[in-house]
Parts: C-alpha cells; structure tokens; sequence
C-alpha cells in the first residue's frame, strides 16, 4: 500500500508516517495546544480545589433549621458560583482541547480517536450527573453527604487531568516519531 500524498511505501492501512520533502523538517507541537494543554490541566486542578473548598465553607455553615450568618451565606453562594464558573470552563476548554488534539494527530498522518480516548470525558460527565442525582438520596448524614459529593468531584478532575497528561504524552510521542522518519529518511 502506498501514501496518496508521497507515494511512500506503507505497511499497513492507517499508518502515520510523514510525507517527506527534500529538505528534513523537525516538528514541534504548535505554541496554542501547549498552551492549550495547560489551560485545561489547570481548569482540572481548580475545579477539584473548588470542590474541597465548597465542601469546607458548606460544613461550616449551622445545622439545618438554625439562623444563618448572612456572611456566611454569602461565602457559600460566592464559592458555589466559582466553581460553577470553574465546571463552565473545564468542559469549554477540555472539548476545545480535544478537538485541538485530534486535528494535530491527523496533521501527522495518525488517527486522532487514538490519541484522546473518549471514556475520560464519559467518567467526567457521569460523575456530574452523579454528584446532581446523588445530593439528596444518599440517606447519608449532611456531613457524609458533602464528602461523597466531594470525593466524587474530585475523582472527576482526577480522571480530566488523566485525560490531559495522557493525551499529551500520546500525541508528544507521535511527534517524536514523526520527526525520527523525517530525519531518518534519505534525501531525493
């Protein structure tokens, strides 16, 4: 089988190798997905130290039925908020980031559904719909309640940052390969 671009011999269907030209190119992934790649790791980060901190700032507040401190009512709406601003942004800059990732393994002549599995974001999103669902259901006490929840979140930016650092590494390694043929190759 051979490249429709190049003409190069393939061993296989789908192979990623890179076309070559007459004179070595190296590649380097493009300054935006470096950047990009950090934007959605950080959002990851955030995300799980706003669900610790809503937790906190939650069971601080008095048991149900007792008066609230207007203060305090005001912190956890002003923590609540955050963090939803913060989810808001995971998902915007993880799809972003996704779809990134995929166009630049396909610029590299590799399948992009390899490089970025899709079962972290199925965890992501069923940990969301969980943490909704479970909130009054648990039979669990306040306390027990909000840590579950909690751990539930933070298992969900866990599973982000997972799919972030394993999709750079992937999507890293299939550079490197790129550019050992391209160095590699003898030149026309």
């Amino acid at each position: 089988m051979r490249c429709s671009t190049c003409g190069s011999e393939l061993e296989f269907a789908r192979q990623g190798h890179t076309c070559r030209s007459s004179t070595p190119q190296v590649f380097a992934p493009p300054g935006g997905w470096v950047i990009g790649t950090w934007v959605v790791a950080t959002f990851a980060v955030v995300y799980m130290a706003c669900a610790v901190i809503l937790a906190v700032v939650t069971l601080e507040l008095p048991a149900v039925g007792e008066p609230v401190p207007a203060g305090a009512l005001a912190l956890v709406l002003t923590v609540s908020a955050a963090w939803l601003a913060v989810l808001v942004g995971t998902i915007v800059s993880q799809v972003i980031w996704n779809r990134q990732t995929r166009r630049l393994a396909e610029r590299y002549g590799f399948d992009g559904s390899l490089v970025i599995k899709g079962w972290f974001l199925r965890v992501y999103a069923a940990t969301v719909v969980v943490t909704v669902c479970l909130q009054g259901g648990l039979g669990l006490s306040a306390a027990g309640t909000v840590w579950v929840v909690t751990a539930i979140r933070v298992t969900a930016g866990l599973f982000l940052l997972a799919n972030v650092l394993v999709g750079r590494a992937r999507l890293l390694g299939l550079i490197a390969d790129a550019n050992r043929q391209v160095l590699q190759a003898p030149s026309s």
